[in-house]
C-alpha cells in the first residue's frame, strides 16, 4: 500500500499515483471486490501530461447516464462526439473546426449554461469572428447534433433548445460554362485534369466523387456508373447511379481515374487554378462549375427537373426504385 501512497489527481474512482521510488506516473483505482489497486502506467513523469491522458481516458472509457443541468459538461458531450463519431466522417477536418469553437467559447460550461441568451451571444461571438451566416449555422448545427447523440445514447435526460440563424440563398459553387470557354480551360488543363474534366460533364457528378471514382464502380457492360463505392455510408450529398454516356462508354480504365505521375490524384486545386490561370478565365470557375454546366445543359434540352435532380442526386428512390438503373429508359433523357 506504501508503494502507491500519493495521490495526484482524481476524477471519481480513478487517480494519479506514483510509486515513492519512482517518478512515473499511473492511473489507478481501489476495486471493492477485489481489495485490490487497479493501476496501469500513464508513460510519464510529467504531471501535466499525466492529468491530460488520464482525462481524455476517462472522458473515452467512462459510461454516462441520464445526466441532468449541471452534471453534464458540453466539453465532454462535443469531445465524445469527435472521437466516437464525427472525426470518422468525410467532413472530420470541418467537424473538428466547428468543434473547436463550441469548446473555446463555452469551455467549462454545463448544458444547464445552455440559455437563449446565452447562445445569443455564442452567436454574436461567431459573427465578430467574421464568419458568414451559413458557415455560422453550420457550427450551430454539428454542436446540437452533439448534443443530440448524446440524448439519443441516453448520456442525457434531456434535449436542450439549441438556437439558428436565419441564412439567405447563397450563390452555386462555380458559375456554370459555355462551350467556347470550356474548350479553353479544357486545352489549357493538365490531362489527369481533362479526365476530371470529361467525367464530370458526362455525370454531372459531384467533384469529390469523380475524384474517388475507381473501375469497379463501372459496369461497362450495362452502360452504368455507381457513383456511390461499396462500403461508404450514403450522407445528405447523396451520389446516385447514374448512365454511362457514349462519349464515355470507350475510356474504360483500372483502378483509380483520375491519377497523376501514377498516384490518385486526392485533389486538382492547383491544376485547376493552373488550367483557369492558362485559360484566361475569369470570375467563380471552379470544379464545380462543371457539374452546373450540366444541370444546365440538361435543362436546356428539356430534360424533366425531376430527372435532372436524380442525376445530380438531390433525391432517392424509394424500395419500388431497386433496379431502375436497369430500364432502358433511365436517365436516358440526361
Amino acid at each position: 500500500m506504501s508503494r502507491y501512497s500519493r495521490q495526484k489527481f482524481q476524477l471519481d474512482e480513478w487517480f494519479l499515483w506514483q510509486r515513492d521510488d519512482s517518478p512515473a506516473f499511473y492511473r489507478a483505482r481501489f476495486d471493492r471486490a477485489t481489495g485490490k489497486f487497479q493501476r496501469a502506467s500513464l508513460g510519464t513523469d510529467e504531471f501535466d501530461e499525466a492529468k491530460r491522458l488520464l482525462e481524455e481516458w476517462w472522458l473515452q472509457t467512462r459510461t454516462v447516464r441520464q445526466e441532468v443541468g449541471a452534471q453534464a459538461s458540453l466539453a465532454d458531450i462535443l469531445r465524445r462526439y469527435y472521437d466516437n463519431h464525427a472525426q470518422h466522417l468525410p467532413s472530420a477536418s470541418g467537424n473538428r473546426d466547428a468543434l473547436n469553437k463550441w469548446l473555446n467559447y463555452w469551455e467549462q460550461s454545463s448544458i444547464a449554461d445552455l440559455s437563449i441568451e446565452r447562445q445569443d451571444a455564442f452567436v454574436v461571438h461567431l459573427q465578430q469572428l467574421g464568419l458568414k451566416a451559413s458557415t455560422i449555422q453550420r457550427t450551430l448545427n454539428i454542436g446540437k447534433a452533439a448534443i443530440g447523440r448524446a440524448f439519443k445514447r441516453g448520456e442525457l435526460a434531456a434535449m436542450p433548445f439549441v438556437v439558428s440563424v436565419t441564412v439567405k440563398g447563397h450563390p452555386p459553387k462555380g458559375r456554370p460554362l459555355e462551350v467556347a470557354e470550356l474548350t479553353r480551360l479544357y486545352d489549357a488543363s493538365a490531362p489527369h485534369v481533362r479526365a476530371f474534366i470529361r467525367w464530370m460533364l458526362g455525370t454531372a457528378a459531384r467533384p469529390e466523387a469523380i475524384l474517388q471514382l475507381r473501375s469497379e464502380q463501372v459496369e461497362w457492360e450495362h452502360g452504368i456508373i455507381r457513383l456511390n463505392p461499396e462500403g461508404r455510408e450514403q450522407n445528405k450529398k447523396h451520389r446516385p447511379v447514374v448512365r454511362l454516356p457514349s462519349t464515355l462508354a470507350g475510356e474504360p480504365f483500372e483502378g483509380w481515374l483520375v491519377t497523376h505521375k501514377g498516384e490518385p490524384a486526392e485533389n486538382i486545386k492547383t491544376a485547376w487554378r493552373a488550367a483557369v490561370r492558362r485559360s484566361g478565365l475569369t470570375g467563380a470557375v471552379r470544379p464545380y462549375s462543371l457539374r452546373h454546366t450540366a444541370a444546365r445543359w440538361m435543362r436546356l434540352h428539356g430534360v424533366p427537373a425531376e430527372e435532372v435532380a436524380q442525376q445530380l442526386g438531390h433525391r432517392t428512390l424509394g424500395m419500388t426504385g431497386v433496379y431502375t438503373e436497369y430500364d432502358p429508359e433511365y436517365l436516358k433523357a440526361a
